[in-house]
């Protein structure tokens, strides 16, 4: 074993359930911090519900697992892109903790990769922001 396979982490295979909730997980904890608020935890349940039905086993593997382990590997249906986007972004406006600049720069990042310009994610974020629930 050399010393740098000491350091390498192991990789897991990539899947589109670990890497959406790996997502949420991130903007979820970013916002509240070491415990998950109820809202939270709302929120990411949508997750379960269709089209996404997300598996609740890779939920628990996803919140165990090192974000930096899991690959990106994104949807390509359309309407599970949106709903994936709206569920970032309304974490984000639900905490109530906006000077988390970078959490919203991550879901700027991530909506790139799912194929949204800046200009799209804002207007989600103006949407969510004025939403009365």
């Amino acid at each position: 074993m050399g010393i740098f396979n000491f350091f390498k982490k192991k990789v897991l295979e990539p899947d589109p359930d670990l890497c959406l909730f790996r997502d949420l997980y991130v903007i979820a904890f970013g916002n509240d911090g070491p415990k998950l608020s109820k809202s939270s935890i709302d929120i990411i349940s949508e997750a379960f519900n269709p089209p996404l039905n997300l598996n609740k086993e890779k939920s628990k593997i996803a919140m165990k697992a090192n974000p930096d382990t899991i690959q990106d590997c994104y949807p390509i249906e359309k309407e599970k892109k949106d709903i994936f986007l709206k569920l970032m972004v309304l974490l984000w406006v639900r905490s109530g903790n906006h000077s988390r600049a970078a959490t919203k720069q991550y879901i700027f990042n991530v909506a790139e990769k799912l194929g949204y310009s800046r200009i799209y994610v804002v207007d989600e974020f103006e949407v969510m922001e004025s939403c009365p629930f």
